[in-house]
């Protein structure tokens, strides 16, 4: 789930500051967290490394490589290909260029309300 935290994080700060000032913003207040998440379960992982049961501790090992690596990859990488790319990195139009929603209902209320005007009052 931290993994996830990051890029959200990053692409709702992109609309206020731009995208390299929101992946340094980012890259600062998250990356503690996903460094210590990668930490925690990857020394869980590794107490299975101490069971008598050989599948077990490969296993654990496996696994353990896998969670640092990811947590390298996810504190390093992502963060450097942002700053890399910067605005081409939004490249769907929806996030890169959003558009204001209007609601479905909004010329029902607003002619509840008096405000159309359409018939040239």
């Amino acid at each position: 789930m931290t993994c996830a935290r990051r890029p959200a994080r990053i692409r709702e700060d992109t609309h206020h500051h731009g995208t390299r000032e929101a992946t340094l913003r980012g890259l600062a207040v998250t990356g503690g967290v996903i460094t210590s998440a990668g930490v925690v379960h990857a020394g869980t992982f590794l107490v299975l490394g101490v069971l008598p049961l050989v599948e077990l501790t490969e296993i654990g090992v496996v696994v353990a490589l896998g969670v640092l690596l990811d947590t390298l990859i996810v504190r390093i990488l992502v963060p450097a290909l942002l700053l890399d790319l910067g605005d081409r990195v939004w490249w769907p139009p929806r996030i890169a260029y959003p558009r204001r929603r209007t609601s479905p209902l909004a010329p029902a209320r607003a002619a509840a309300s008096g405000l159309d005007r359409r018939d040239g009052e």
